[in-house]
């Protein structure tokens, strides 16, 4: 079952990946490659960390999964706005197992707390991040989307609870945080910004405590 939702992120990650290119005007070789590199960016350079094998070069099943995804992206980029959303729905699918498969694999690498979330977030945005960055785009993951949150909040889970692969727990986690995903796509969710105005109302209220906490300190 983790495998074909794992698929299923492939898909969705590669079609957003050719999509970004197809805008930047990629020929059709950059469209297909920005659709892998935002399918298994971060995923290969986990197992470079890690020193494994990534999945894609021994599983022919990833490599045409992601070239379908690239293909239907140009298709469909005319009308891309149509199913962006039946897309997002699949890419919160995505996140989720990406992340999974992140703070498992620092698990069985006997790795704690602070690499799980590494990996997870690494996983699930790191190919995202490449292909923006490849075609000429401010990372989305730094400023616009929510799920690198959600990839966090699934690797603090998978510490405490340290579920069995493919047990009720493992689904629990992914379905949580593909809950999150999704419903941050869909109210917009936004993590702090300090050049908000609301933001600075909170720093100037912020200042007011610093001096109070520099005194207790100094006592």
């Amino acid at each position: 079952m983790f495998e074909l939702l794992d698929l299923i992120g492939v898909f969705a990650f590669a079609v957003f990946g050719a999509h970004k290119a197809i805008t930047a005007r990629f020929d059709l070789f950059g469209i297909i490659s920005c659709g892998a590199i935002t399918a298994f960016g971060g995923g290969t350079i986990r197992e470079l960390i890690l020193n494994g094998t990534p999945v894609y070069l021994y599983d022919y099943r990833y490599p045409m999964v992601a070239l379908v995804g690239a293909v239907c992206a140009v298709v469909l980029h005319r009308r891309f706005a149509i199913f962006e959303k039946y897309v997002l729905v699949l890419d919160a699918v995505g996140v989720a197992i990406f992340a999974y498969i992140g703070a498992y694999r620092a698990e069985a690498a006997h790795l704690g707390l602070v690499a799980m979330i590494f990996f997870a977030v690494l996983t699930a945005v790191g190919g995202g991040v490449i292909s923006d960055v490849v075609s000429g785009r401010r990372p989305e993951a730094f400023y616009k989307d929510f799920y690198p949150l959600a990839a966090i909040l699934l690797a603090i889970g998978y510490f405490v609870i340290r579920p069995e692969e493919g047990s009720m727990a493992a689904l629990t986690l992914i379905v949580c945080a593909f809950a999150i995903r999704l419903i941050s796509i869909r109210h917009g969710w936004r993590l702090w910004r300090p050049y908000q105005k609301s933001a600075q109302k909170t720093l100037l209220r912020l200042r007011k405590f610093i001096p109070l906490f520099a005194n207790y300190l100094t006592r």
